[in-house]
């Protein structure tokens, strides 16, 4: 009887001791990772994209693996099709896959989107053609639209603001930040970008990706510089 109640427990503990735990957690999804707004009629489908960045730790103490951030899960994903063009991800999902043993833990963030690549990226790959255009058949010089009333400016800009905030969601989601941040812009009186800020104290990947999507906007010119603020709301579009 002893020794039927010494196999029990010897082989309790060895369950015990193999036991893993697997679970995955959905995190996020969000419908791009580029400001879609000014640019999707540039934009064309190249097929479905996958990333992943882990941390792993042996005995919940040692790290083997220490980067399972979402932004590294996103470069991963948009270089996972090779040499295609792709340059943003739309229809995105971020999940997390746990596993858990007695001596090794690992958490795996996975990034899934659709890989969006500009419609001329093959156009721009091939060597051009030489071919002499007559001078009466060159393209003139684009005309610049009108200066606006700085408040009309002002309006027009913040506007163009607010069609960025899934592009600043995204950068936000790669380091879990789900809280409201204020920025700010200076524009020139040709619309171009001379300064931007954020108020709130942000991770510098995450400040650099949001000034990208700030300073990719062409904001209206006026007649003279100007300053606008604007601030996205993690709860409310």
């Amino acid at each position: 009887m002893i020794n039927g109640n010494h196999t029990i427990i010897s082989i309790g503990v060895l369950m015990f001791i193999i036991q893993t735990g697997c679970y995955t957690t959905p995190l996020q999804a969000i419908p791009s990772t580029i400001p879609l707004d000014t640019e999707s009629s540039r934009l064309t489908l190249l097929g479905p994209a996958e990333g992943e960045s882990c941390s792993a730790n042996i005995l919940f103490l040692i790290p083997v693996r220490t980067d399972g951030s979402i932004y590294t899960a996103k470069a991963k994903a948009l270089a996972s099709t090779g040499k295609r063009g792709g340059v943003g991800l739309i229809d995105v999902s971020i999940d997390e896959d746990s596993a858990y043993g007695l001596f090794y833990n690992e958490k795996c963030t996975i990034v899934r989107g659709m890989l969006v690549g500009y419609k001329d990226s093959g156009a721009r790959s091939r060597a051009p053609v030489e071919q002499e255009t007559p001078a009466a058949e060159e393209a003139a010089p684009e005309a610049k639209p009108p200066a606006l009333d700085p408040d009309v400016a002002k309006e027009k800009a913040i506007a163009m603001l607010k069609e960025q905030r899934s592009a600043v969601m995204s950068c936000l989601a790669s380091s879990y930040i789900k809280s409201d941040i204020t920025v700010g812009v200076e524009v020139a009186g040709d619309g171009s970008v001379t300064n931007t800020g954020i108020k709130e104290n942000l991770p510098r990947t995450v400040k650099e990706c949001v000034m990208n999507v700030l300073k990719s906007v062409r904001y209206p010119g006026s007649d003279e510089s100007y300053r606008v603020d604007y601030t996205y709301s993690f709860k409310t579009p």
